[in-house]
């Protein structure tokens, strides 16, 4: 059995959920044993709980099946999609590292090396950010970020090395860059904030108190909550707020930086192909029209593939379906020691126990196979060392550039 398979199997039998209902059905398995042994437990009772028993195992069946089916899906999409994002960074990185892009003399190569090099960073950054995002984890200011901070995620470390401290500056007032950009201002809805603030008790605001970054909780009924819970006035006024550029969508910050310096290597490049080169003139960075259409079509595939990742990352599955299987799986459990005690006698506990492990084991995997984003967990999906093949592959391709 390998590392990962064992590991996995431990966290199944030490799971809270799944050892404290096996152990409550083996103490509740012995009282019904028990019970049946001094006589206190009617015929009709094993008979009616036998039936019962039976009718519900279909009904049990259908409703694992079709959440697990649906936390697969919501898996498999998350895969398929990251994989994408992977292939398609790969793709930039290679065309990026080894296309002719420099044109003109010999004397300052350098510079547009350099500036090859940064396009690379930016590829290998997106990816990470991606991840970071998926994770839950804030961007800070590099000027507010303390040692603690960096210490507990390491993909933030890796992402402050890859670009330059002017992506992570703090902004002074979010309010003076929307006027000046001409958005609305956000007074009316501060002062409804305010207004709704004073009126709500105090239990209540601690109660819809969202967590985030490494305070998120993972649970299904935790993530439920935080998703679907809409009927609060002042987070929806909350969430209208135009956020600052650290807390936004920092990955397609990038990805459209990306995109702009694309295009000015490619209308470079139709600049210079109507003048002819010579050997001492200054050197130039350019983009073939061939390699900058492949780019810009893997550039919206990336935008697409993050935007489907976004949805399932704030999507989750109906409530009811998690709440009535668990009511069909207690309902279950809570019959089956009688149905069983006429036939099994003492061994009904080992049966029963088996039975609960194996639904209860069913039902927590499809809850983890839900949630494919969890830093850390066997069950998820390796985001970071997928975004570090990336980062990889770029710094290689960095290297080999400055050779």
């Amino acid at each position: 059995m390998s590392i990962p398979v064992r590991r996995i199997t431990a966290s199944l039998l030490l799971d809270r959920q799944v050892v404290g209902a096996v152990a409550l059905c083996l103490f509740y398995s012995f009282a019904v044993v028990q019970l049946h042994i001094a006589g206190g437990c009617p015929n009709w009772l094993s008979s009616g709980a036998n039936k019962i028993s039976s009718s519900l195992a279909s009904v049990l069946g259908l409703l694992l099946a079709f959440r697990s089916n649906a936390s697969a899906g919501r898996w498999d999409a998350s895969r398929k999609a990251w994989t994408d994002i992977q292939a398609n960074c790969r793709n930039v990185i290679r065309m990026l590292s080894t296309a002719p892009l420099i044109r003109g003399g010999e004397i300052n190569r350098a510079v547009c090396k350099g500036q090859q090099q940064e396009l690379l960073r930016l590829v290998a950054a997106f990816a990470l950010a991606v991840a970071i995002q998926l994770f839950g984890i804030s961007i800070r200011p590099t000027a507010s970020s303390c040692d603690d901070d960096l210490a507990e995620s390491v993909e933030l470390v890796a992402l402050y090395s890859l670009l330059p401290p002017g992506y992570f500056a703090a902004e002074t007032n979010v309010d003076d860059e929307q006027s000046s950009n001409g958005l609305s201002s956000n007074v009316p809805f501060d002062e409804l904030r305010s207004g709704l603030r004073r009126r709500r008790i105090e239990d209540q605001s601690a109660a819809h108190h969202v967590p985030s970054g490494y305070d998120q909780q993972y649970s299904e009924k935790a993530r439920e909550k935080r998703l679907l819970h809409d009927a609060d006035e002042e987070d929806f006024l909350t969430a209208l707020r135009p956020r600052s550029r650290l807390t936004k969508n920092f990955a397609l910050i990038l990805l459209t930086d990306l995109q702009t310096r694309l295009d000015g290597m490619f209308q470079a490049g139709s600049n210079s192909s109507s003048t002819p080169t010579q050997d001492d003139s200054e050197p130039t960075i350019t983009l073939p029209a061939p390699i900058y259409a492949h780019c810009t079509n893997a550039l919206n595939t990336l935008s697409a593939r993050m935007t489907e990742l976004e949805s399932i990352k704030q999507t989750t599955t109906p409530p009811m379906l998690r709440i009535h299987l668990s009511h069909v799986l207690f309902i279950n459990q809570l019959l089956l020691p009688f149905s069983l005690a006429p036939i099994l006698g003492w061994w009904t506990p080992v049966a029963a126990g088996l039975i609960a492990y194996v639904f209860v084991a069913l039902y927590h995997l499809a809850e983890s196979l839900g949630q494919p984003f969890r830093r850390g967990d066997l069950n998820a999906l390796p985001l970071r060392r997928w975004a570090a093949e990336v980062v990889r592959e770029a710094k290689e391709a960095e290297a080999s550039l400055s050779s």
